[in-house]
């Protein structure tokens, strides 16, 4: 089986003007082949791939993905995420436990088909939070650990623009279209929160995630707009959602808020 080890660098250069400062993810496998990946916040561009050798430079490569001539003006920032230790015993267990949705009481809610991975430095992370938790303590609501990227967050918003029975119950509900749209996709029931309120923070320290698809939430009832027992999410295998261990911890020194506002406002 072929090993692949994923570095993450930040380059930044007296040679480029501030907003040419690009992030990389750098694959390496165990052919010694070095694959560059340029970030760009929302879109990442393949910039380079380099054939299989026994030791690749890093560093060239880098000059050459990046168009910088000269190794003294490049300097590279290697960093852990912040949360490492979440992705490893003795705390793996835990958290990739609550990520697939058990707790004390059973399995309810969580993902399926959960992998770890490398969230991009730059890149705006949205989470849908409760209304009047977000009212009574902002800090607290914002740091939860549940969240989405830009990519499923465009196609939740565009779920929402475009279905009439979203908006119509929406609607019956004194809700915004985009708040229910995210209940169907990651299955959050009323009783968990309305997710009436968004926040939008860029990432600016390395964090890893568990990311997966959404399962049933199983309710206690203590809701009447949820109805049954339980709340299944629309079965969409190119959904998924994100769940970053310990970000409570984290979020000051990981996140920046870009925006929050009430969910109607994102459409």
């Amino acid at each position: 089986m072929t090993r692949h080890q994923i570095i993450q660098v930040e380059c930044k250069s007296t040679a480029l003007p501030r907003d040419r400062d690009v992030v990389l993810d750098i694959d390496i496998d165990g052919s010694g082949s070095l694959d560059i990946t340029r970030d760009r916040g929302y879109a990442q561009d393949r910039a380079r791939t380099v054939p299989g050798r026994a030791k690749p430079n890093i560093f060239r490569e880098i000059r050459r993905a990046t168009q910088i001539q000269r190794s003294e003006e490049v300097r590279v920032v290697l960093s852990d995420p912040l949360n490492r230790d979440c992705f490893f015993p003795p705390k793996l267990h835990v958290h990739e436990q609550t990520a697939r949705g058990f707790s004390a009481h059973g399995q309810s809610g969580g993902m399926s088909h959960i992998q770890r991975v490398h969230l991009s430095l730059g890149q705006n992370y949205f989470r849908f939070c409760d209304s009047d938790r977000f009212a009574q303590d902002p800090n607290r609501a914002a740091a939860g650990g549940w969240w989405a990227d830009y990519e499923i967050f465009s196609k939740v918003a565009a779920a929402a623009r475009t279905s009439g029975t979203m908006q119509d119950y929406a609607a019956r509900q004194g809700q915004s279209a985009l708040s229910y749209a995210a209940k169907l996709y990651f299955a959050i029931p009323y009783e968990w929160g309305d997710c009436g309120t968004i926040v939008v923070a860029r990432l600016d320290a390395r964090l890893d995630a568990f990311r997966g698809r959404g399962l049933t939430a199983y309710l206690d009832k203590q809701d009447p707009r949820d109805g049954g027992a339980k709340y299944t999410p629309i079965q969409d295998a190119t959904v998924s959602q994100l769940y970053i261990p310990e970000l409570h911890r984290h979020f000051g020194r990981a996140f920046t808020i870009v925006k929050t506002g009430a969910a109607a406002s994102f459409l």
